[in-house]
């Protein structure tokens, strides 16, 4: 009866937005991000425990698949109930603890196994936050306030993805004049991870923690919510719906195109970043990939919010197909470049681009999916990249496979298979040309254009 009435408090009618601190969605934002910090290291992980490009392949398409082929069930479920807090806190706290598993494996093919789970547990928490957020920002602003989220997101990539670089790389080995000896008798090199995993733990309790205290949003469902074959009976109507809403069934089409041709190389980044000179890679340490992965989420932390209030402004198609177009240069880059500086150059510019338009994408989806089943087509949306993602990941390791039964060596076909990649991202690029914004703005891109280079220009005079 408390719980019931406690709810009741809090309910707030559909459109209205609560006045309440936004605090705890940050401070969430943060969290989730500092806990998907080792994430990033898994590729180089693989590499270093002898995996081949197919196996980095299928330790992306294996986890992104995880990560979004059930988001459609988690999506009605959370629309059916209404209850987007709990499941967002509980999977951001226990999507953690399947990484404590990196103190015991000795292969590739266990750590595809335990980042399987991991991005399960993440999965359960997508549509909820997608809802929330939603939820909890009005229209007129919500790529600004998307914006700022990310930003606060970044600052917590960016601090614990050094900080695990740091700690893992082996040069340094600070692991070993912190931990017992006890702990390194027992996991040998493995003890690198200890002193990451009780960090991971421990920012992503605080978020969790903290963002109980924030209000669910929106009308809640009676607690006795449908059983399961109700939920199914919804998530099946949202897809027979789909004919219906032409501008969402569209999108979701050429984005299901654009991530089989993106993924294609992501199983191929850690062979080349991580991997030894003799089979194509630049042997980067740790640290070296951290700062790589670091350059990314300092372009969002300064261009994101830029970009979610231009987009604000002219619209989010604009910024979409700058963001699909800068894509294709990415891979041809990477198959060229002779030392980590030079991917860092790469990650600077193409991430720059890529951040000030990674609003745009949230914001384009807000606008076009049906009010009342929101989390629903959000995880149709994340089902199908997950399925693009799964096929395209695995197509690009293999694509090398068939350069080296080519008989070309290890180092060139990967360096072809990046080539081949670049040129599949740019066909479908072109696709996006004809997507359409579904409402109107208050501006348009020549406009802003002209208003940037007119300040810029008057700034100069000044001085």
């Amino acid at each position: 009866m408390g719980l019931r009435s406690k709810i009741k408090e809090t309910e707030v009618v559909e459109g209205e937005y609560p006045e309440t601190s936004k605090n705890p969605l940050y401070l969430s934002s943060v969290s989730s991000q500092v806990g998907l910090s080792l994430n990033p290291f898994f590729g180089s992980i693989a590499v270093d425990l002898g995996a081949s490009a197919a196996e980095t392949s299928w330790l992306r398409s294996i986890t992104n698949l995880s990560a979004n082929l059930i988001q459609p069930l988690f999506g009605a479920l959370i629309d059916d109930i209404r209850r987007r807090v709990p499941i967002v806190a509980l999977s951001n706290f226990i999507s953690v603890l399947p990484i404590i598993f990196l103190l015991i494996i000795d292969n590739p093919w266990l750590l595809i196994i335990m980042a399987t789970f991991n991005a399960l547990i993440i999965s359960m928490g997508v549509p909820a936050w997608n809802s929330l957020l939603i939820e909890s920002f009005p229209e007129e602003r919500r790529g600004k306030d998307i914006s700022k989220i990310a930003f606060w997101g970044s600052v917590g990539s960016i601090i614990s993805v050094l900080v695990i670089g740091f700690l893992l790389t082996e040069e340094y080995t600070i692991w070993e004049d912190i931990l017992p000896s006890g702990v390194l008798t027992t996991f040998g090199v493995r003890s690198r991870f200890f002193i990451p995993i009780i960090l991971l733990i421990v920012m992503s309790t605080i978020g969790a923690l903290s963002l109980l205290r924030y209000p669910d949003t929106g009308k809640y469902a009676p607690l006795k919510s449908k059983n399961v074959n109700g939920r199914i009976a919804n998530l099946k109507l949202g897809f027979s719906e789909l004919k219906e809403h032409k501008f969402f069934t569209f999108f979701l089409i050429i984005s299901f195109a654009h991530a089989f041709a993106m993924s294609m190389s992501w199983g191929l980044f850690p062979q080349r970043q991580r991997g030894n000179f003799e089979n194509g890679g630049l042997e980067a340490t740790f640290m070296e990939i951290a700062i790589l992965q670091v350059i990314f989420s300092i372009t969002t932390l300064f261009f994101v919010g830029p970009g979610g209030r231009f987009s604000d402004k002219v619209g989010r198609v604009k910024l979409i197909k700058i963001n699909r177009f800068s894509l294709v240069i990415f891979p041809f880059w990477y198959a060229f470049a002779s030392n980590v500086y030079e991917l860092a150059i790469s990650h600077i510019l193409i991430g720059s681009i890529l951040a000030f338009s990674q609003a745009a994408f949230m914001a384009y989806l807000f606008d076009i999916v049906p009010k009342d089943k929101r989390g629903v087509y959000f995880g149709i949306y994340n089902s199908f990249l997950g399925i693009a993602y799964f096929f395209g990941s695995i197509s690009g390791g293999y694509l090398v496979n068939l350069f080296e039964y080519l008989n070309y060596s290890t180092s060139d076909a990967l360096k072809y298979a990046f080539i081949v990649v670049g040129f599949v991202r740019l066909v479908v690029a072109f696709i996006f040309l004809s997507l359409k914004d579904v409402r109107p703005f208050p501006s348009s891109f020549s406009k802003e254009m002209e208003l940037l280079f007119s300040r810029t220009g008057s700034d100069g005079d000044s001085h």
